[in-house]
C-alpha cells in the first residue's frame, strides 16, 4: 500500500511540475507575441463582422455597403476611375474581404468590390460547404455596373483564394485572378465549435466539392500541436496540411481543375510558409496549367507576405512564417507588381 501511494504522489509531483511550466512558458509566449499582428490597428479584423469598423470616408473613393441573396460586402468607386472593369477582392479564414486590399486598389483608380463569403446574417456562419453559387449575384451586379465586355479580376489571399481558383473554373466571366497564397486542392472547411464532422470549403449544385481532411496529421504533430496550445506556441498548420495531401489516395479528384478556366493567373506565395505549403501549390497548379500562370515565390517570406511571422489569435498564437524584413519586403514587391499587371489587364479609360 505504501509503494502504491509512493508512486501516485510521485505522478501527482510530476503533473505539478508540468503545469507549473506550461503555465510559466505560456505566460511568457503571451507576452513575447501580445500584439504581434501588424493588422492590430486595423479594428475589423476584431470583430470582421461589424461593419462600422471598416472606414468608409475616403477623398479619392466612395464606399457602398451592398447586399444580395448571399451576397454581401462593398462597392468602392474612385471619383477619377482610371481603368477599365472591376476587381473583386476575397479575404482569408480571417473573415474580412481584404477590405486594405481594396483600398488601395481603389485609391489608384480601380473599381472595386470587396466581398465576405462567409459570415454574414445572410452567408453561412463558418468557413465550411460555401455555396459557389454566390458567384453569380456578384457576376450579374458588376454586368449592371460597368460597361460591357470590360475585364474581370479577382482577388483572393489563402482560403479565398481557393474559393477563387474554384470560381474561375465555373464562371467564364472572369478573365483574371489573383492568388495570394493559394491552395491547389479542395481542403476541409474551418469549423472550430464543430469536430465531429467535417466538410468541404465549398459546394457546387448543394453537394460538397471533394476534399482532403486535414484533421489526421499523425501522433507526433497531434502532441506537439497540444503542446503548442498548452504553452500558447505559435501554432504551424502547415504539417497537418502537407500530411492531408501526403496521405491522400485519389489527390487527382480533390485538385481545382484550372485547366478547365481561361483566365489568366498570377499566384504570389512565400516559401517559409507556416500555413500551408501554398508555395509548393503554387507550382502545381502552373504544372497542371502553365499557359497564362505566373508565379512569384519570395524567399524567406511567409503565408501573408507582410508583417510578423506570428499573429496573436485569441487564445493560441498562429505561425506565419517568413522574417520581418522579408515579409515586408514581398509586402512592397507583391503591391507594386500586382498594381502593374492588374494595369495591363484592365487597361486605362
Amino acid at each position: 500500500m505504501g509503494l502504491v501511494l509512493r508512486i501516485l504522489a510521485a505522478i501527482v509531483i510530476i503533473w505539478l511540475i508540468l503545469i507549473a511550466v506550461a503555465i510559466h512558458l505560456r505566460r511568457k509566449n503571451e507576452r513575447r507575441y501580445k500584439n504581434a499582428d501588424d493588422n492590430t490597428n486595423l479594428s475589423y479584423y476584431a470583430a470582421p463582422t461589424d461593419l462600422s469598423r471598416y472606414p468608409t470616408d475616403s477623398p479619392d473613393y466612395s464606399v457602398t455597403h451592398i447586399t444580395g441573396p448571399y451576397s454581401n460586402g462593398f462597392h468602392l468607386k474612385p471619383k477619377d476611375k482610371l481603368f477599365k472593369g472591376m476587381v473583386v477582392t476575397f479575404g482569408g479564414s480571417d473573415g474580412t474581404p481584404s477590405y486594405e486590399v481594396a483600398q488601395v486598389l481603389a485609391g489608384a483608380g480601380f473599381e472595386v468590390l470587396a466581398l465576405f463569403y462567409y459570415g454574414m446574417p445572410n452567408q453561412r456562419p463558418k468557413l465550411t460547404s460555401i455555396p459557389l453559387e454566390f458567384y453569380k449575384e456578384v457576376e450579374t451586379y458588376i454586368e449592371e455596373h460597368i460597361p460591357k465586355g470590360e475585364p474581370v479580376t479577382i482577388y483572393g489571399l489563402s482560403k479565398g483564394a481557393e474559393i477563387g481558383l474554384n470560381l474561375i473554373t465555373l464562371y467564364d466571366s472572369i478573365d483574371n485572378a489573383i492568388l495570394v497564397a493559394p491552395g491547389a486542392y479542395n481542403f476541409s472547411g474551418l469549423d472550430y465549435e464543430n469536430y465531429q464532422e467535417t466538410f468541404s470549403t465549398a459546394t457546387w449544385k448543394g453537394v460538397d466539392l471533394p476534399y482532403i481532411t486535414t484533421s489526421q496529421s499523425g501522433f507526433g504533430n497531434f502532441v506537439k500541436f497540444m503542446y503548442q496550445l498548452a504553452t500558447k506556441a505559435p501554432v504551424s498548420f502547415r504539417p497537418s496540411f502537407e500530411a492531408g495531401v501526403e496521405e491522400e489516395t485519389d489527390l487527382e479528384s480533390k485538385r481545382i481543375k484550372v485547366e478547365n478556366s481561361h483566365a489568366k493567373l498570377l499566384l504570389y506565395a512565400g516559401s517559409d510558409d507556416q500555413m500551408w505549403q501554398s508555395a509548393d501549390m503554387a507550382e502545381t497548379i502552373r504544372a497542371a496549367r502553365p499557359e497564362d500562370t505566373e508565379v512569384v515565390i519570395y524567399e524567406d517570406a511567409g503565408h501573408l507576405l507582410y508583417g510578423n511571422r506570428v499573429i496573436e489569435a485569441g487564445p493560441i498564437n498562429i505561425a506565419m512564417g517568413g522574417t520581418l524584413e522579408a515579409n515586408m519586403q514581398a509586402n512592397q514587391d507583391q503591391m507594386a507588381h500586382m498594381l502593374e499587371r492588374l494595369a495591363e489587364w484592365h487597361g486605362e479609360i
